[in-house]
């Protein structure tokens, strides 16, 4: 089967579908790094300055992570320049959800996989004896 012809799991946000492949390599590396990245620059978000400064702060943190996944200018097209937190987690909140069942999907696959196959090498055993 041509690589074409896998379908790709898709993140819809904003009106906008991101394809994100769970079960690619080089898709899982970035993921990993940018939540790597995430947890060790929420270490120094601001906490001085305006309110303001603390939520631009805040919502860098996640613009990073977006853009090192989909590409370059991906933050900027969810939140459309805006800056608010409770968007910001929000949409987080629905990518981890996503990521979830991409994961659940790639187990239960790959489950079905060592059923089938398995299955029939166990009934094959049988009729050898």
């Amino acid at each position: 089967m041509p690589m074409s012809q896998f379908k790709i799991p898709q993140w819809e946000v904003n009106g906008m579908k991101l394809p994100f492949d769970f079960d690619d390599a080089d898709t899982m590396d970035r993921y990993m790094e940018a939540i790597m990245q995430l947890q060790e620059d929420a270490k120094n978000i601001a906490t001085e300055g305006t309110r303001a400064d603390e939520i631009r702060s805040y919502c860098a943190l996640f613009d990073k992570m977006y853009d090192h996944i989909f590409g370059a200018g991906t933050a900027d097209k969810i939140f459309e320049g805006r800056k608010n937190i409770r968007l910001y987690d929000k949409t987080y909140d629905d990518f981890i959800g996503f990521v979830k069942r991409c994961r659940m999907q790639t187990q239960q696959a790959m489950m079905n996989k060592v059923n089938k196959y398995s299955g029939k090498r166990n009934q094959q055993k049988r009729n050898f004896h």
